[in-house]
C-alpha cells in the first residue's frame, strides 16, 4: 500500500513539473513572437514546401547556353584575412546587381592614384567593375574619399551603379587610429563634400602616397585574385585599370557565347584575349574596328608596347596557345571563375606577375580564342623603352626571377606535372 502511494505521488508530481514547463515555454513563445513582431524579424516558419522554394530561388541555374550554366553567389561586405594582409571584400558596393549570365564583370586592381581612368573606362564598358584597391596605413583614407569623388561628384551615375571596391593592407601597416575604418553603415550614409575637395583629394599623387613613401611593394597578385573571385558574374575579365576595351563589347560578347560556334565546342578550357593597342598622346579613342584600322593605317595607334617588345603581342585571330614563338606571352583575356589564380607571393615590382599563371594554363592545354571585332586600348600616350626603364626595380626583379626559377616553378611542376615547351 505505501508502495502504490509512493507511486501515484511520483506521478503527480511529473504530471504537475509537465503541466508547469508547458505553460513557461508557451509564455516564452508568445513574448518571442511580441518581440519579433516589434523588431520586424521574419518569423520562422515550418511549411516544408516554403522552405524548399526559398532554397530553390538561392541555387536556381542561369544559362549561358545550352551547354554552359553558372550560379548566383551570396555578395555582401566582409572582412577576411588573406595571407598577411586584412582584405575588406565589396567594402563599397555598387548599386546595380547582376545574375552570374547578365554580363561580364571586368576585374582590375590599383592603389587610389588611378581612379580618375574609372569614368573614360566604364563610357565603353557599360558593365559591372570589381576594383580592388591597395591601401596601406594611410592610404586607406585617401582611396575611401577618392571613391567618393568618383562615387558622388560626378555627373555621371556610372560609378555608383557598376563599381563596388575592395580596399585591403598589410598587418604590418594598419590604418592609424585617428583614421578610423568606417563601418558599412558609415559608408551607406556617407555625404562627400564635392566642393570641398582639394586637386590631391580627387587625384591623389603617386609620390606622396604611405606605399610610395615606405617604398611598399605593389601586391598585384593580391589585388587580380580579390576582384575576381568577389565577383558575381561567370565571365571575368581581368584586366588593368589603364586598358579600355571596345565599346559594345559585353553584349556582342555574350551573344558569340549563346551561339555556341562549333569552335567554341572544344573539350579543352579556354579563354578570349583580346590585343591591346597603344595610342598617341592628345588622340580619341577609336570606337570600332574600322577606326582603329584607320588610325593605325596613319601610325597613330600602335599594339601594345611594339616600340620595345615584337613578340609580347599575338596579331592573329584565332586559337592559340602558350608555346613557342609565344611563350612569354601574357595575353589580357576574358575567363571564368575555373581559371588558375595568380601566385600571390609575386609583386609588380619583380614582374613576370603573370607567368606561373601562363605556365599552369599550358600544361593543361587552354586554347586561345583571340577575338575578332573586339579590341583594347591603353589610356593615351605611348610607353617608351626609356620610361620602361625607369621605372625597373632591378633588385626586386632579380629576387622575383630567383623566387619563380628556384622555388615556383619546381612547385608547378610537381603539382601539375610538365608538357612539351611549356615554361614559366
Amino acid at each position: 500500500m505505501i508502495y502504490f502511494n509512493f507511486i501515484r505521488r511520483q506521478r503527480w508530481i511529473l504530471l504537475t513539473f509537465l503541466f508547469l514547463a508547458s505553460v513557461y515555454w508557451s509564455m516564452i513563445h508568445l513574448e518571442g513572437d511580441a518581440r519579433r513582431d516589434q523588431i520586424q524579424c521574419p518569423r520562422i516558419t515550418h511549411n516544408h514546401s516554403q522552405l524548399v522554394n526559398e532554397m530553390q530561388t538561392h541555387t536556381d541555374k542561369f544559362h549561358l547556353n545550352e551547354d554552359l550554366t553558372c550560379l548566383d553567389k551570396e555578395i555582401g561586405p566582409r572582412i577576411v584575412q588573406r595571407g598577411k594582409y586584412w582584405v575588406f571584400e565589396n567594402y563599397i558596393q555598387a548599386n546595380k546587381r547582376f545574375h552570374c549570365n547578365e554580363s561580364v564583370t571586368f576585374t582590375t586592381h590599383s592603389d587610389p592614384t588611378f581612379l580618375n581612368n574609372l569614368q573614360p573606362l566604364l563610357e565603353r564598358w557599360q558593365g559591372p567593375i570589381s576594383l580592388a584597391i591597395y591601401a596601406p596605413s594611410t592610404d586607406f583614407s585617401t582611396a575611401v574619399k577618392a571613391i567618393m569623388y568618383q562615387r558622388q561628384c560626378q555627373t555621371s551615375d556610372l560609378v555608383r551603379d557598376l563599381v563596388t571596391f575592395h580596399l585591403f593592407f598589410d598587418f604590418n601597416h594598419m590604418p592609424p587610429s585617428f583614421q578610423p575604418i568606417l563601418k558599412p553603415v558609415d559608408i551607406s550614409t556617407y555625404i562627400a563634400k564635392c566642393n570641398q575637395y582639394s586637386s590631391e583629394e580627387i587625384n591623389p599623387v603617386k609620390e606622396k602616397l604611405y606605399k610610395s613613401v615606405n617604398n611598399l611593394p605593389y601586391p598585384v597578385n593580391v589585388a587580380r585574385n580579390v576582384a575576381r573571385e568577389t565577383s558575381n558574374t561567370h565571365f571575368v575579365f581581368p584586366c588593368d585599370i589603364e586598358l579600355y576595351p571596345s565599346p559594345g563589347f559585353i553584349p556582342e560578347f555574350l551573344d558569340m557565347i549563346r551561339r555556341n560556334d562549333p569552335i567554341q565546342r572544344s573539350p579543352k578550357p579556354k579563354v578570349y584575349p583580346l590585343v591591346i593597342f597603344e595610342i598617341d598622346e592628345g588622340q580619341s579613342l577609336p570606337s570600332t574596328k574600322k577606326e582603329l584600322i584607320e588610325l593605325y593605317a596613319l601610325n597613330v595607334i600602335h599594339t601594345f608596347h611594339f616600340s620595345f617588345c615584337l613578340r609580347c603581342a599575338m596579331e592573329v585571330f584565332t586559337v592559340g596557345n602558350r608555346q613557342p614563338p609565344f611563350e612569354h606571352w601574357e595575353p589580357i583575356f576574358i575567363g571564368s571563375h575555373s581559371d588558375p589564380l595568380y601566385d600571390e607571393r609575386l609583386s609588380w615590382d619583380g614582374q613576370r606577375d603573370k607567368m606561373t599563371q601562363g605556365y599552369v594554363m599550358c600544361v593543361q592545354e587552354y586554347e586561345f580564342h583571340v577575338l575578332n571585332n573586339a579590341f583594347l586600348i591603353h589610356k593615351p600616350g605611348v610607353k617608351t623603352k626609356e620610361m620602361s626603364f625607369s621605372q625597373r626595380n632591378e633588385t626586386s626583379i632579380e629576387i622575383q626571377k630567383k623566387l619563380v626559377f628556384e622555388t615556383i616553378a619546381h612547385e608547378l611542376e610537381l603539382i601539375y606535372g610538365t608538357k612539351g615547351r611549356c615554361t614559366c
